[in-house]
């Protein structure tokens, strides 16, 4: 299937804001009925990091709960970075993207999926998936995309341990952004040092 002139459009504006020599691949769920296209891009500055992003789960509703709470329906894409410590960064992508667009799952700052890289690396101490801000790309993709039938907005998935997830349940997701931001960890590696 063929991606929506809005998703072609979103995959170019997302390729130019975060790497160079894109290249588009369809991924397909455990039984090869639903699929979500995964953009890659390599790092300017880096040749053994890639940067991932889903094209196409911002189709799906993500109902997120505001402050007065009330509900709100905001379209999101999933970015990620990854390095050569593992070949699977568009299978975890993907699978974090089906949980969207498939269980309907809700993706907000903060949020984690549990347990999402256990099938691609069962032995990894960072099981699970913590989105955040796209601060990696500073303000590039901190303002929505507005598309003829969307506006989109971004998050970045990153790999996280139990320690961390538990770190951020007692002491909020800014809190657990701004050690990932002030130790420099390198989220773009499944094998990082935990920052808790």
């Amino acid at each position: 299937m063929k991606p929506s002139e809005d998703n072609i459009k979103l995959g170019k504006n997302i390729a130019a804001a975060i790497g160079l020599e894109p290249h588009v691949y369809p991924y397909f769920d455990q039984d090869n009925k639903n699929m979500i296209y995964i953009l890659d891009c390599k790092d300017p500055l880096d040749n053994n990091i890639k940067f991932y992003s889903t094209i196409g789960v911002s189709d799906a509703f993500n109902e997120i709960e505001m402050k007065d709470n009330s509900f709100k329906d905001i379209r999101v894409e999933i970015l990620m970075i990854g390095n050569n410590s593992t070949d699977k960064w568009g299978n975890i992508l993907s699978t974090t993207g089906f949980y969207i667009t498939k269980n309907s799952w809700s993706a907000e700052p903060g949020t984690i999926f549990k347990n999402i890289l256990n099938d691609y690396a069962p032995d990894v101490k960072l099981p699970h998936i913590l989105f955040t801000r796209p601060f990696p790309w500073g303000e590039k993709l901190t303002d929505p995309i507005l598309l003829e039938s969307k506006e989109v907005h971004f998050l970045l998935a990153i790999p996280v341990s139990d320690s961390e997830a538990i770190f951020l349940e007692q002491n909020g997701y800014k809190a657990l952004e701004n050690l990932f931001i002030n130790r420099n960890a390198e989220i773009q590696d499944i094998n990082r040092p935990l920052v808790v």
